[in-house]
C-alpha cells in the first residue's frame, strides 16, 4: 500500500510538472509555475511552491509555455 501511494504521488507531481509553464533565468535557475504576465519590464509567474515571483524581464533567458499565449498591444487588440 505505501509503495501505491508514492507511485501515486510521484504521478501527480509528473502530471502537474508536465502542463506548467517553465522560465529559465540567464543565471541557470528554472522556475515552473504558471506566467500570469509580462508587464513593463517584469515578468510574473505564480508557482505552487513559492507563490507569485517576479523578476526583472532583462533577467530570463527563456520561456516555455504549456497553453497557447495571446499577446495584447497598447492598442488593445489581441494577438
Amino acid at each position: 500500500m505505501r509503495l501505491f501511494r508514492q507511485l501515486a504521488a510521484f504521478l501527480l507531481l509528473a502530471t502537474t510538472a508536465a502542463f506548467a509553464d517553465q522560465i529559465v533565468l540567464k543565471n541557470g535557475d528554472r522556475i515552473t509555475g504558471t506566467v500570469i504576465k509580462k508587464d513593463g519590464g517584469n515578468l510574473v509567474i505564480k508557482s505552487d511552491l513559492f507563490g507569485v515571483i517576479t523578476t526583472a524581464w532583462d533577467k530570463v533567458e527563456s520561456v516555455q509555455g504549456a497553453a497557447p499565449v495571446y499577446v495584447t498591444n497598447k492598442d488593445g487588440k489581441t494577438e
